[in-house]
This record gives structure tokens, C-alpha cells and sequence, in this order.
């Protein structure tokens, strides 16, 4: 029935964070490589799949429903639980929106939809840092979070 969420589960929770864990190990091999905007992309994605784990471990569920099936990083953050702790980190909360004005879907310079061109070799590397710091990434404070 069209408007209703779906309940089937997609990804099981562990496989999430597995897929995050590769992902960015794919993100560094393509920015080595040249690759900026999959590097980017992939790199994104990480951040995606933890704040998902966030979420089935917030839920205490087993795997991901479709209902989550979504994008939209500030969303998943809200359901994670984790929004008010990441707010209160000024710096942890503005690599998230760094992060974020990238992958948003609705942004005009979406990473989905920016032509490869558009990505450098400097950008990547920022990008990975908004992710990567020890002491201020996104991916490493989920990490923190999560077990």
C-alpha cells in the first residue's frame, strides 16, 4: 500500500558498520588514486551507514528497516539519538555540516550530481579530514558512540 513505511529489514545491523569500515578504506584508495568525487562519495556513504548503525543500536534492532532507506544525513542524525551530544561538540558539529553540504541531495553542488571535474585532490583531502580527524571527525566521534 503506497504511503506507508516499509517494515522489511534491508541490512543487518553489524553489516552496516562493516560496509562503513570499507567504504572508507575504498575512499582513501581512491583519492590516492585521482579519484576525488568517488572518493568523496564513498566517504559520505561512511557516514551514512554509521549513523544508520546509530540507529538500529539506538532501536535495539537487528537490521535496518526500509523505512530508512533514505539519504538525508541530518534526518538519520536526529534518529540515531545522537543530535543533542553532536550539537553540543562545536567542532565535531560543523564537520558534520561540512559534511553534509556535500552529500545533501538537495544541495545544487550535491556530490551525486557534480561533475568528477569538479573534485580536487585539496577537496578530497578535506573531506576525509571532516571524517577522519582523532579528534574531530564525524566518522570517529560515531565510532566513539557506538559499539
Amino acid at each position: 500500500m503506497a504511503g506507508q513505511l516499509s517494515r522489511t529489514p534491508i541490512i543487518q545491523r553489524d553489516d552496516l558498520r562493516e560496509v562503513a569500515e570499507s567504504r572508507l578504506a575504498e575512499a582513501d584508495h581512491l583519492a590516492q588514486r585521482g579519484y576525488y568525487a568517488a572518493c568523496v562519495y564513498l566517504a559520505g556513504y561512511a557516514v551514512e551507514c554509521y549513523l544508520k548503525y546509530a540507529i538500529c543500536q539506538r532501536l535495539d534492532w537487528d537490521a535496518l528497516l526500509g523505512a530508512f532507506k533514505v539519504h538525508d544525513l541530518e534526518g538519520l542524525l536526529l534518529y540515531s539519538g545522537l543530535d543533542k551530544e553532536l550539537r553540543g561538540n562545536a567542532d565535531v558539529s560543523a564537520n558534520f555540516r561540512r559534511v553534509c553540504s556535500l552529500w545533501s541531495i538537495d544541495a545544487a553542488d550535491s556530490v551525486r550530481y557534480r561533475r568528477p571535474s569538479g573534485f580536487t585532490s585539496e577537496g578530497a583531502k578535506k573531506f576525509l579530514s571532516y571524517i577522519n580527524d582523532p579528534k574531530n571527525g564525524v566518522v570517529v566521534w560515531l565510532r566513539n558512540r557506538t559499539s
